[in-house]
């Protein structure tokens, strides 16, 4: 968990910094990438079912934070 914040923190300071700058939006990108797998570790090896919800719906804003990044600097695939 620790290290998932650290990466969390990590890519909202870098997401600061992005402003027109495709190259820091790919870096943002894989913080995300980044914190995503950590969260799946989390929720695959998660013995609190309670936490199951909430590791589900990051991950679905992590996707959704990453598609906003994508179009708004039109890295599209």
């Amino acid at each position: 968990m620790e290290g998932l914040a650290a990466t969390l923190a990590s890519a909202r300071r870098t997401l600061d910094d992005v402003d027109d700058d495709p190259i820091t939006a790919g870096t943002v990108i894989g913080m995300l990438e980044d914190a995503g797998a950590q969260l799946g570790r989390l929720q695959v090896a998660c013995c609190a079912p309670d936490r199951m919800k909430l590791y589900s719906s990051t991950l679905d804003d992590l996707g959704k934070i990453q598609r906003l990044i994508t179009r708004s600097f039109a890295r599209d695939h």
